[in-house]
């Protein structure tokens, strides 16, 4: 009991270094890019949309190396999601969000295709005998992706933003807030991953769905501060863009890295939280493209945050007959004979422990002949 205490308490101290990291890797990010005109929409895709994606990067990096696959497939698609139905909602409540059509719609474009290409990419067992696995030469197409969506980003104009330039502090204080909060993401990852990790093997409870709620929204704090600020400040470009930003953010470069490190196993059953991400993408194009009401309204965001709750109880759902198939699982495998290294982990330490005080054997993870 203590050991988890401990664990919660360093898994609260990473989330608020990678929050107060982000936030000044954002802060100086901008002071820079507004001194050279940047606007604003551009701002929220790139700048924004970078320093608020970063805990996501390196807690993926972090998790990847360590090969902590469905940490890092979880963090990604719980973020996203995070973010589309629960940043957009919560700005939308706080203000109408309304934006240049065409921009919105390229973006938002971008976000679907991504997700679409991820979900084609993990999924080799479709086109044939194969294991499904995010390879590094699936991280080259997402990374060329990447680049594809920034080189768009840079190229949009001024004038599709009504966002411009505003005095900022001084280019050698905002390059220094910029790597203080660089430097201090790393630090707030490895707490992160480690003490989430630990928790999820106290409880039971899978490193998947821990990916898809603690650590993502822990990772999607800085989209939800900076989207619920810009908003209050009449920002709406810069808000919108961070969330549509950090989304293709997410994908394409924090996936592509990760896996560029580490070939990561994917798992089929993150195929339905892609069909969620898809289709929150829609209901957010459908929301805020009506005739007669066009942008994200107040409305429309307690809509957006009723779905992120039916997506919790999903989550919740698909947990418990997890749990419920392993435990069945493994009342049946201590019944049922069978050479030692058959059913779940449990029963296979059980059997060797059981083989070991019986006789010698030549290995306790050997089957008996």
């Amino acid at each position: 009991m203590v050991s988890l205490l401990i664990d919660v308490a360093i898994l609260a101290a990473g989330f608020a270094v990678l929050v107060k990291a982000a936030d000044l890797l954002v802060e100086g990010s901008i002071g820079l890019s507004r001194r050279f005109g940047i606007p604003e929409l551009v701002i929220g895709l790139t700048i924004c949309a970078f320093g608020t994606s970063a805990p996501e990067l390196f807690v993926n990096g972090v998790a990847a190396l360590q090969g902590r696959d469905d940490l890092v497939v979880g963090n990604v698609l719980g973020s996203n999601l995070f973010n589309t139905l629960v940043v957009l909602g919560v700005g939308s409540l706080i203000t109408t969000l309304t934006i240049q059509p065409r921009a919105f719609r390229t973006e938002l474009l971008f976000g679907t295709v991504a997700a679409l290409g991820t979900l084609v990419l993990a999924n080799d067992g479709w086109f044939g005998p194969a294991e499904s696995v995010l390879s590094r030469g699936d991280a080259g197409l997402l990374l060329l992706g990447f680049a594809i969506f920034l080189r768009h980003a840079m190229s949009i104009d001024g004038d599709e933003d009504e966002g411009g330039s505003e005095p900022s502090e001084s280019a050698l204080k905002s390059s220094g807030v910029l790597l203080v909060g660089a430097a201090g993401l790393p630090l707030g990852a490895h707490l992160v991953v480690m003490s989430s990790t630990d928790i999820a093997s106290a409880v039971g409870v899978s490193e998947g769905l821990i990916g898809l709620t603690l650590v993502s929204m822990g990772t999607s704090l800085p989209e939800l501060a900076a989207t619920a600020v810009a908003a209050r400040k009449g920002y709406i470009g810069l808000a919108v863009g961070n969330v549509l930003g950090s989304n293709v953010f997410n994908l394409l470069l924090v996936l592509g890295a990760s896996s560029a490190l580490n070939p990561i196993a994917f798992d089929a059953a993150f195929n339905a939280d892609l069909a969620i991400l898809v289709g929150a993408g829609a209901l957010v194009y459908v929301l805020a493209f009506r005739p007669k009401e066009p942008g994200l309204t107040r409305a429309a965001g307690f809509v957006l945050l009723a779905v992120f709750a039916l997506y919790v109880v999903f989550l919740a759902v698909r947990e418990t007959g997890r749990l419920e198939a392993d435990e069945v699982g493994g009342r049946v495998g201590s019944a049922a004979p069978g050479p030692v290294g058959w059913g779940p982990p449990e029963r296979v330490a059980s059997a060797a422990d059981t083989r070991i005080h019986s006789r010698p054997a030549p290995g306790p993870w050997r089957p008996q002949r």
